[in-house]
């Protein structure tokens, strides 16, 4: 499965890059692709992005564009996604707003954090648009 991550990141402590990588980890480790902001802001911007506390103007000073950012998303949510995965306090971003109501309308899965495991034996149920569902069931064809 193709899944997006989405989730605060300005006015948060290293732009929230550890929740977005934990994620992601968590969701690799599964067989997913995914599409991590955190990876394509790096990536575009240097390692060391990330690190400070969330200012959005530190952030343009370093060339961060949010426009092409949330084009870059919205495409891949538009265009590649299968489903989103919703981080812990998405309801305060407006961007993660914005990528849930696309998910929404495109009739994608969606996801909700909730404290992912730190060992794969803890056995976890997320929701999924107000549905019970074992997070094992995502994993693609192969993939226990």
């Amino acid at each position: 499965m193709r899944i997006y991550i989405a989730g605060p990141m300005r006015g948060k402590p290293d732009f929230n890059f550890p929740a977005f990588d934990k994620a992601s980890q968590f969701l690799r480790r599964l067989g997913h692709t995914v599409f991590n902001p955190a990876d394509r802001d790096r990536k575009v911007h240097g390692e060391d992005f990330g690190k400070g506390d969330g200012n959005q103007d530190v952030a343009v000073q370093k060339g961060f564009n949010l426009r092409e950012a949330l084009a870059t998303d919205m495409k891949f949510i538009a265009e590649e996604a299968d489903a989103i995965w919703m981080l812990e306090g998405w309801e305060t971003s407006l961007g993660a707003r914005a990528e849930h109501a696309l998910a929404t309308a495109l009739s994608l899965r969606i996801f909700y954090d909730c404290d992912l495991p730190v060992d794969d034996d803890i056995e976890i149920t997320y929701v999924d648009n107000g549905m019970t569902d074992d997070l094992g069931k995502m994993a693609p064809a192969g993939f226990a």
